[in-house]
């Protein structure tokens, strides 16, 4: 932990929110550390089952409770899990007029290329709408964007439905997003609660792996939201929250898109295999790393 050479005052926490088991470390005013393992579920109690445990923490040290995090760096598999385990939110997805099976049959990726039986992948939308508008790959508008009342009520039955996410993928729209902008603007003047558009979250030519992302974010951003909000409002406003991402950093919530998360497990794996391969002297041999959790284990 680097100080920049000033006096720790405050408390700071690192957590690893697993699906079965939290892990926390706490790093005291004095410099002593104090390690914490709970489950991650704990019915019939409320509240996060971290915060609580950091809560009880303080209060076994005679600390001012909560108040005295300073900072908290939190690895979550709210988002892996939820993707894993199909149980994030069920996804409208709108695309241009006659693309509504493109991201369900996807490309040549096969990950076993000579199966005789192809099993096709889970995919994330419960249901597709087609969008009357397209513009070319240079920008121009081959056919106006069409946001009428036929289009407004097929959207409020899905509604009807239960669905309360929408994914937005457009051709061109990684370079051109003007009809993504509309279209989103208009989902979201009919109530809907997730509203993603592929130019935001992945603002990259081809249709069908930005397609996908914008999917996996519409399914997950509520699970790991509602996560963060429930954890930053015990915390209050005085804690600096950074959440571990699949590169490897760390960043606030504010910035945070909840597709980043998937992969933060063995990205922070990585991290902390090489930082004690190196403290063991070990610089140039070839390192694995294995971590067995209770839904999805990481080989790195």
């Amino acid at each position: 932990w680097s100080c920049g050479g000033s006096a720790l005052t405050d408390w700071r926490f690192w957590v690893d929110r697993g699906g079965t088991f939290t892990d926390l470390v706490g790093l005291a005013p004095d410099g002593r550390l104090l390690v914490r393992k709970v489950l991650s579920e704990q019915p019939g109690r409320a509240g996060d089952p971290a915060v609580a445990a950091m809560a009880d923490l303080l209060a076994s040290e005679g600390s001012a409770g909560l108040a005295s995090i300073a900072e908290l760096r939190l690895g979550t598999t709210v988002a892996t899990n939820a993707l894993l385990e199909g149980a994030g939110d069920g996804v409208l997805l709108l695309t241009n007029t006659g693309l509504a099976d493109l991201l369900r049959i996807g490309d040549q990726h096969r990950p076993d290329l000579f199966a005789l039986q192809l099993l096709p992948p889970p995919f994330l939308a419960a249901a597709v709408e087609e969008v009357t508008g397209r513009v070319d790959a240079d920008g121009g508008e081959v056919t106006p964007l069409q946001l009428d009342q036929g289009l407004e009520e097929r959207l409020r039955q899905h509604q009807r439905q239960g669905l309360r996410s929408c994914a937005i993928a457009l051709l061109h729209a990684w370079r051109y997003p003007e009809h993504e902008r509309q279209l989103e603007a208009f989902v979201r003047g009919l109530g809907f609660t997730t509203v993603v558009s592929s130019h935001r979250v992945c603002p990259l030519p081809r249709l069908v792996p930005r397609g996908q992302t914008t999917l996996v974010e519409a399914a997950v951003a509520r699970p790991l939201f509602a996560y963060l909000d429930q954890v930053r409002g015990a915390l209050g406003g005085h804690a600096r929250l950074r959440v571990m991402t699949s590169s490897g950093a760390l960043q606030p919530p504010a910035s945070l898109q909840a597709k980043d998360t998937i992969l933060s497990g063995p990205a922070g794996g990585m991290v902390g295999a090489v930082a004690v391969a190196r403290r063991a002297g070990f610089k140039q041999e070839p390192l694995v790393g294995f971590d067995m959790g209770g839904t999805s284990t990481d080989v790195y």
